[in-house]
């Protein structure tokens, strides 16, 4: 496998959650993640994608 992978304590850090709420969102596939031989692992790149995906656009606003 090539890229850089995070373990689970990297990607709670990266988002300030909780071990729990990680496995929780691994569990229902909130999240990308691979489990290659049993070892839950997170490809920067997926989560990159996954992060960019829910961006939320903001509008051409006029500030007063």
């Amino acid at each position: 496998m090539t890229g850089n992978f995070l373990e689970p304590k990297d990607v709670c850090e990266r988002y300030g959650i909780s071990i729990h709420t990680l496995y929780e969102w691994t569990s229902v596939n909130h999240i990308p993640h691979i489990k290659p031989r049993g070892k839950l692992l997170f490809r920067e790149q997926d989560l990159i994608r996954w992060e960019e995906s829910r961006l939320v656009g903001v509008a051409n606003t006029k500030l007063l």
